[in-house]
């Protein structure tokens, strides 16, 4: 936006400096005159009607088509005010507004009024001069303003617009044949070149983006890991706060609901982590970097990577076959579910005093043996 914005800053002051200046044919505009020319033909571009592409012809005839130095400067001001269009910043009521492409074909519209007033009124007027003089300084900013009107992927109705205006250039001669090919052959390769900028714009940003998020990993990375002073928001309700905080309240193997008035947020001591804390974020944030960047785990000695019925990543020890290590769908490590299941075995044991008992299995032989005391009152 930024380089946009200066190439049409530099044809504006280039302009103004050519039309401050008298010439053999023209006299010196004054800095309102140019202003309210430019005015001019941002109002055209903006709303075509034939009011205001007369009102531009008019000022070009007046003031610029008989200096080979001003029809130049106004060529090169249009290229710029063309590729200028969209970077325009948006406003509340873009829905409203003219869309870029129809802009830079209205440009065009002035010029095709202009190249029909010198060719056929001043031609009835006895003056010959003013086409070829015009053509030849007009014709170097035809293609980049043809290329421009025509640089738009799927745009159909655009294409055929151009299309029936070159047919009436080449139809009148307005330009020089090698020209006229030239334009033909932007208009068509103007959806292609689009396309393929688009293209490259998109991997540009899609690098730039990989760039700085692998900045922001690195960044991350090397900062030094801090602990806060509270691990959870004392406004926060309780519902809100994170799952750590209710390890204070859980009572194990226990149906009794939790207070939520005992939630608080966990005090911590503020400054560098622990090392073994350190160490294991460290670790995660490897594991999640390797997830997406697509690479190995690093290769342990003696240990196999598989995936169970379950479809989950473990780690087999090579020798024994035994399950050694893995991944859970669940969040929960493999060492704390194995934890767990010893912890309710042993929770079993000091229940029924057996170690193979189960609450479960005693009420079925309780059940069992009640069933057949009632058969045999039936039978006696």
């Amino acid at each position: 936006m930024a380089a946009t914005a200066t190439q049409l800053a530099i044809a504006k002051a280039s302009l103004t400096a050519v039309l401050l200046r008298p010439d053999a044919t023209h006299a010196p505009w004054s800095r309102a005159d140019i202003d309210e020319f430019a005015g001019v033909l941002a109002l055209t571009a903006a709303r075509c009607s034939p009011a205001n592409v007369q009102t531009s012809k008019q000022w070009m005839l007046r003031h610029i088509v008989h200096s080979p130095a001003r029809i130049s400067a106004v060529g090169r001001y249009l290229v710029a005010l063309a590729n200028s269009f969209d970077q325009a910043p948006s406003t509340k009521s873009d829905k409203k507004e003219t869309s870029v492409r129809r802009k830079r074909l209205h440009l065009l519209y002035i010029i095709n009024d202009v190249l029909y007033h010198v060719t056929f009124r001043d031609k009835k007027d006895g003056d010959n001069s003013t086409r070829p003089l015009f053509v030849a300084n007009i014709e170097p900013s035809l293609l980049p303003l043809v290329s421009s009107a025509a640089s738009f992927v799927r745009a159909p109705k655009q294409l055929a617009k151009l299309n029936d205006l070159l047919d009436l250039w080449g139809y009148q001669h307005y330009v020089a044949d090698d020209v006229f090919k030239q334009l033909r052959a932007a208009v068509e390769e103007g959806p292609r070149l689009a396309e393929e900028k688009q293209k490259q714009k998109q991997a540009k940003e899609d690098k730039k983006d990989k760039k700085d998020q692998k900045e922001a990993s690195t960044s991350s990375k090397e900062a030094p890991f801090l602990l806060p002073a509270l691990h959870g928001d004392p406004a926060a309700p309780w519902y809100d706060l994170p799952a750590a905080t209710w390890l204070a309240v859980l009572e194990p193997n226990s149906t009794r609901p939790m207070n939520p008035d005992a939630l608080k947020p966990i005090q911590l001591a503020p400054g560098p982590a622990p090392p073994a804390l350190e160490a294991s974020v460290r670790a995660l944030l490897a594991d999640v970097d390797r997830m997406f960047e697509g690479g190995e785990a690093p290769a342990i000695p003696d240990v196999d990577s598989d995936v169970n019925a379950l479809g989950e990543n473990i780690d087999i020890d090579v020798l024994t076959g035994d399950t050694i290590g893995g991944d859970t769908y669940y969040g929960w490590s493999r060492a704390f579910c194995q934890s767990m299941k010893e912890r309710r075995r042993r929770w079993k044991q000091g229940i029924s005093g057996r170690p193979d008992a189960s609450p479960n299995r005693d009420r079925g032989r309780a059940r069992s043996r009640q069933n057949d005391s009632r058969s045999m009152s039936m039978w006696s």
